[in-house]
């Protein structure tokens, strides 16, 4: 393999290659200097703490750009928020107060993980008891 593209890892059968874990890639990275990543010359705070990658960035292309950070956390929560864990509502493992915590679609995945569990738990005849 080589340098250039990056470092590998096995994930099962699948090889992920990175090239951003690429030695040279890392080399240059590192070498920038503290005062280059920050830009006071940018009005918006979020292109300010991204002042290195910015610079690279044409200024037509830029103009067209998002201003602050773009997060989908709301349209996670939105996906997840209706979901049916019949087990896991039945068996009081999901509580209403950790559906609604901060990080719903993590929680959401743990609970169907448990849901089914316990789906192919009681379909091989397993019960619970408290």
């Amino acid at each position: 393999m080589q340098e250039q593209a990056g470092r590998c890892m096995e994930c099962g059968r699948v090889l992920e290659i990175s090239p951003y874990l690429s030695t040279s890639f890392l080399l240059a990275a590192l070498s920038i200097g503290q005062k280059h990543l920050y830009d006071l010359s940018h009005a918006s705070p979020y292109y300010r703490l991204k002042g290195a990658l910015v610079r690279m960035i044409p200024s037509d292309i830029l103009e067209c750009q998002p201003r602050h950070k773009m997060s989908y956390q709301q349209e996670f929560n939105c996906q997840f928020l209706n979901i049916e864990l019949p087990l896991c509502e039945k068996y009081n493992i999901a509580p209403s107060a950790m559906k609604k915590s901060l990080n719903v679609y993590d929680n959401y995945h743990a609970l169907s993980a448990i849901e089914s569990w316990l789906k192919g738990a009681f379909e091989r005849g397993y019960t619970l008891s408290a």
